[in-house]
């Protein structure tokens, strides 16, 4: 294996796409001009965290290092410092559409131009994103703006953890129109009171229906988006045919007995839990086939909210 150019061990070293803690244990395992690239990236990789927001009407933008960047490593305090990096060892972790205000800010906060951020920080985050990156988008203003925000970031599509609060119209054709375009959608978190609509009821199932193991929760209020039987039912159907499972955490309008209606598949066998936990009440349907694969939706039942957990048998859930 010594005998390949050094370039060469860089670039498959390079396109593995792992953290520092990867690239040190592979070190220890590798010889010769392997483990020099190894430990060259873990030695250079600058993992970042970039938060973009628009204050006064004007976009600021600001980097931050994820916790497995050296300490001493110096980050970029502008678009043009980011772009001259050496992007072999530039991955991007985390894109904040908005300000978190959990999030306290480190490092030089500038001003960018929208023509840079579509033109550039765009498709440089399009080009640099870790195979796990998660996007959270919580730009505030008037619905206008809001609109014309998402539609910037309509361009950035190269993540697999989207986490979006909702604003109306807007957030619901943003939503649609990531479902269509970025087939890295892995886990999609719906925070707010997106109101059920039979078309976004049916964007989540052909989302659900897509090959990845796609994860889904959604953090509403009561009368607003829910999970339904026909969902339940196109998620048991889909297990049946291809062993695929779904994770799922929402509010709910489902009930055992619809559940217990389901009809149950020839080869797959049914089973109910019934039981208590603190403040609340759960029933359990358990579909099993003969070979072992395992579905279940769990109802949770309590004064303040109902929901539905539908997963693996074997997933360990909260």
């Amino acid at each position: 294996m010594d005998c390949v150019p050094y370039k060469f061990c860089e670039d498959v070293i390079g396109s593995l796409d792992m953290t520092k803690s990867d690239w040190e244990d592979d070190a220890k395992e590798l010889t010769g001009l392997w483990r020099i690239a190894a430990e060259k990236y873990a030695e250079n990789l600058c993992i970042l965290e970039i938060a973009v927001w628009k204050d006064q009407g004007k976009w600021q933008c600001n980097f931050q290092a994820h916790w497995e960047t050296p300490e001493d490593m110096k980050l970029p305090k502008s678009i043009g410092e980011l772009l001259a990096m050496d992007r072999r060892f530039i991955r991007i972790k985390k894109v904040i559409a908005g300000r978190d205000a959990d999030r306290p800010l480190s490092g030089k906060v500038f001003a960018i131009s929208k023509n840079d951020l579509v033109e550039k920080l765009i498709p440089f985050l399009n080009a640099q994103c870790l195979s796990s990156c998660a996007h959270y988008y919580t730009l505030q203003g008037s619905p206008e703006s809001r609109d014309e925000d998402l539609k910037v970031f309509l361009r950035y599509g190269n993540f697999d953890h989207l986490y979006i609060t909702y604003y109306g119209q807007h957030s619901e054709d943003y939503l649609l129109a990531q479902a269509k375009n970025n087939t890295r959608l892995g886990q999609l978190e719906l925070i707010g009171a997106m109101p059920h609509s039979e078309k976004v009821e049916d964007f989540l199932i052909d989302l659900l229906r897509r090959p990845t193991h796609l994860q889904l929760f959604i953090n509403a209020r009561p009368g607003s988006l829910m999970v339904t039987i026909r969902t339940v039912e196109d998620v048991l159907k889909r297990w049946c045919e291809t062993g695929e499972t779904r994770f799922i955490y929402a509010n709910s309008n489902v009930t055992e007995e619809e559940l217990l209606a389901l009809t149950v598949p020839e080869g797959v066998s049914r089973y109910v839990e019934r039981g208590n936990r603190e403040y609340m009440t759960y029933v359990i349907v358990n579909w099993r086939t003969e070979t072992e694969s395992f579905l279940r939706c769990r109802l949770e039942f309590s004064d303040r909210h109902r929901n539905a957990v539908i997963s693996e048998l074997n997933l360990d859930i909260a």
